[in-house]
């Protein structure tokens, strides 16, 4: 195993050569190569929950906190809600 100075240079020629081999063996433009790289780690992973009520990721409809506003805010207004039959406490 040859004896390398680890310089900038050297560090970046050695990423630089890398990204080049990955994105030729992918056979697919560098802009394409990216913009697919980009969403896989932005994008939606598999298995992930969303809202179907505000259409968020991260949580299901049952766990949706815009829901539970907009539903209270529907009880304060009357014109929505589940009625309590108990009366508040003298």
């Amino acid at each position: 195993m040859p004896s390398t100075q680890l310089t900038s240079a050297y560090i970046t020629e050695k990423i630089w050569l890398d990204e080049h081999h990955r994105v030729t063996e992918s056979g697919e433009l560098h802009t394409t190569f990216f913009a697919k790289a980009g969403k896989k780690i932005k994008g939606k992973s598999d298995g992930q929950k969303k809202c179907s009520y505000c259409q968020n990721l991260g949580h299901e409809k049952s766990e949706c906190c815009k829901l539970k506003r907009d539903q209270e805010k529907k009880g304060k207004d009357g014109t929505a809600g589940k009625s309590s039959s108990s009366s508040p406490a003298s």
